[in-house]
């Protein structure tokens, strides 16, 4: 049954966020637009670094939610800061690499990382409802939206996490921004969780509908405006996480 549970956790985690990541990405790639104006290899490395990301970033996730299951909120929310700060720092050290972080495409290769990582946390969840002794309909149904509102919150965190031009639609971002709206979406959806089935639900559909719509109004103004990085053995520079220079317009 645990062996049952954890691939189809896997799967799950696996299924939602490549989902999201085409989403995201997609759009900027060919054959939906002439010049990609990112390196799709790089986009499914960065992914595939969040994989193994994930799994650290999964263990602050893991005290979050079973102390606040415990009633024990201090260790509840410290685990949500924890996670927050690693999610920041596993972003800040990808775009400050020589492979991610030159040229501006560095923001496409973030949103990859983070679709990584997010397949890990939902993998983590999911093991857990799966694993329970008892599974009815309306617990399945919560995991599935609790799972669908964190790969959309840890993605449209990464967007937030990027700095806008003051003078664009949507001003403002950075590494607080993103590390705000992803740690209150994570405390709400463990809190409520920890609530009860129907309280996990509820919460988690108005968690994953609200961060949805941020992510359609962000995408544009984040990853819109980049052009494709220079080319190999061309001069490189910028592409850092929250320095990243993003008034280019599109080709």
């Amino acid at each position: 049954m645990v062996n049952g549970a954890l691939f189809l956790a896997g799967t799950i985690g696996v299924v939602l966020s490549a989902t999201f990541l085409y989403a995201a990405v997609g759009p900027y790639a060919t054959p939906r637009v002439a010049v990609s104006r990112f390196d799709e290899r790089k986009a499914l490395i960065a992914y595939a670094a969040g994989l193994f990301a994930g799994i650290v970033v999964s263990v602050p996730y893991g005290l979050a939610v079973t102390s606040l299951a415990a009633g024990a909120f201090l260790a509840g929310l410290l685990g949500v800061v924890l996670f927050v700060l690693a999610l920041e720092i596993a972003g800040w050290l990808l775009l400050r690499s020589r492979y991610f972080g030159t040229g501006t495409t560095g923001p496409f290769y973030a949103v990859g990382l983070r679709g990584g990582i997010s397949a890990i946390i939902v993998l983590t969840l999911c093991t857990l409802v799966l694993g329970a002794p008892t599974l009815d309909l309306l617990g399945v149904g919560g995991m599935l939206l609790e799972s669908g509102a964190i790969v959309v919150l840890l993605g449209t965190g990464a967007l937030y996490s990027i700095p806008r031009p003051a003078s664009g639609a949507t001003p403002g971002g950075g590494p607080v921004s993103g590390a705000l709206l992803t740690g209150a979406g994570l405390f709400f959806l463990v809190l409520a969780g920890s609530l009860g089935e129907l309280a996990g639900a509820i919460v988690a559909a108005l968690v994953l509908v609200t961060v949805a719509r941020l992510f359609v109004r962000t995408r544009e103004s984040v990853l819109g405006g980049i052009r494709p990085g220079p080319a190999e053995g061309e001069p490189t520079g910028g592409g850092r996480f929250g320095r990243t220079d993003l008034d280019q317009g599109p080709e």
